[in-house]
């Protein structure tokens, strides 16, 4: 747009000119009786035409260049945005480093002295909800989650994401008794503050990976993965594979440590488009609800790409 505002403003500029130029150039060459001779012959309709061009010249060619200035402070405003956009971006990332860091340093002092509290009946819920994800039995996701307490008179359900555009993803909700739907779930929902809540806290902020996903969304699929029993249900996309076996030398088990409103849950995933991974979170509680889950690191085990594109 900018480009064509000063080819408009140039072109006017030159166009008048080029026609006053002619103008005098006209006056010179010729008599004065031969050119109004020649004008006096022009009929009205042609007299008006060009001493309307004329007109339109006179007064837009100021215009455009009047223009000039607004372009001007509108790239310095642009400039500005975008400094300041680029400001804030930095902030973020900055705040978003120091909190992994923090994080980090508490995990390494709890992780030293306290032992890892996930235990059989962790995975055995954990597998208790996959297969209730997996037959879409989506109104037991709150009975599979014991700590996990929906207030009376809604439901925790799932809203299928729908086949069509390039990417979309399914929804967890809680419906309220009007029937209207809260997709901000964790604002209803209150957990126990144990290390079982915790993990079952955790499932569920994970829960989205699991749930159907259309087109361009399948980037974001996972597999967790919560005993080496799980590596054979590893999903690939078409007839692209792995070797499996390869996975079975790493520890894939899940680690939960901390306590008192403040967990740690480790676990690892399976994904198409990074391969073996664990990640690392912290799950803060008040008030019997969850204040935050916060991601604060990411490994990967074993790295692998399908090559697909969506």
């Amino acid at each position: 747009m900018k480009v064509l505002v000063y080819i408009y403003a140039v072109s006017w500029i030159i166009l008048l000119i080029i026609y006053i130029i002619s103008l005098f150039q006209d006056r010179k060459n010729r008599k004065e009786r031969e050119s109004l001779e020649k004008y006096l012959k022009k009929d009205k309709k042609e007299k008006y035409v060009e001493w309307g061009a004329v007109t339109m010249m006179i007064i837009f060619a100021p215009l455009a260049l009047a223009l000039v200035p607004y372009i001007l402070i509108k790239k310095v405003k642009t400039r500005n945005m975008t400094m300041k956009m680029e400001e804030e971006r930095k902030e973020k990332e900055n705040r978003v480093n120091k909190q992994k860091a923090s994080c980090m340093n508490d995990y390494s002092k709890t992780v030293k002295s306290n032992r890892n509290m996930c235990g059989e009946e962790n995975i055995i819920i954990a597998h208790s909800l996959q297969k209730t994800i997996k037959d879409k039995n989506y109104r037991n996701i709150s009975s599979v989650l014991s700590k996990v307490k929906v207030p009376s008179g809604m439901v925790l359900d799932v809203q299928e994401c729908k086949r069509e555009g390039s990417g979309a993803v399914s929804s967890l909700f809680v419906r309220n008794s009007d029937g209207s739907h809260n997709y901000n779930i964790f604002e209803n929902l209150e957990f126990e503050d144990t290390p079982m809540g915790a993990w079952q806290a955790y499932l569920l902020t994970r829960l989205r990976h699991g749930l159907p996903l259309w087109w361009h969304a399948n980037y974001d699929r996972r597999d967790y993965i919560y005993t080496k029993d799980d590596i054979a249900n590893i999903r690939h996309f078409g007839n692209r594979s792995v070797d499996k076996s390869i996975l079975y030398d790493y520890t894939l088990n899940p680690e939960i440590v901390g306590g008192n409103g403040k967990y740690f849950v480790s676990c690892c995933f399976w994904t198409e488009f990074g391969g073996l991974i664990r990640e690392y979170t912290e799950i803060r509680f008040a008030n019997n609800k969850m204040e935050s889950a916060f991601e604060f690191k990411r490994k990967t085990l074993f790295h692998y790409e399908c090559g697909i594109l969506f």
